[in-house]
């Protein structure tokens, strides 16, 4: 996704005919691409249509509700109560622990098996933050729990040439 980011920002250097004097101008591309590696990237096939669908992100949560067990159903649905931000929070600090245990382990081999080849890039820290959020961004689209609050907007675009 970095070098996505890298790759669009070239392509729009070349059309301007310049050479950035820094790279500031390239940060924001990077940042919603770790944006996206962080908080995780919608899955298109697993997205419901829109047409009749309810948009609510709460409601949907309440209908992929009725499909689970109990106690992560009744955690989730105590999440709900909260206001958006609080209830990502709480998400992505518990939800990993909770989930049954069949479900974590198909969700720990899937991002294992997407992950694996960088783990020699990364710190141990930095491998173990990057190996939990792509598990909970996982198990969410396992879940089909869609954010209940926006992202972080990104930084304005430094375009200094």
């Amino acid at each position: 996704m970095i070098d996505d980011a890298f790759e669009r920002f070239g392509e729009k250097i070349r059309r301007w005919r310049k050479s950035p004097r820094n790279l500031g101008a390239v940060a924001p591309l990077v940042e919603e691409a770790w944006r996206t590696v962080r908080e995780g990237r919608s899955d298109p096939e697993s997205e419901e249509p829109h047409g009749g669908e309810c948009a609510d992100p709460r409601e949907l949560w309440k209908r992929r509700l009725d499909e689970l067990e109990d106690p992560l159903r009744g955690w989730l649905k105590g999440l709900l109560e909260g206001p958006a931000a609080a209830c990502e929070a709480e998400l992505r600090e518990g939800l990993l622990e909770r989930l049954p245990d069949a479900i974590r382990s198909q969700v720990e081999s899937e991002v294992l098996k997407e992950l694996g080849p960088f783990r020699d890039r990364m710190s141990p820290e930095i491998w173990r933050s990057t190996l939990d959020a792509a598990m909970v961004s996982a198990a969410r689209r396992r879940l089909r729990l869609p954010p209940l609050a926006d992202a972080a907007p990104s930084a304005e675009a430094d375009e200094t040439f």
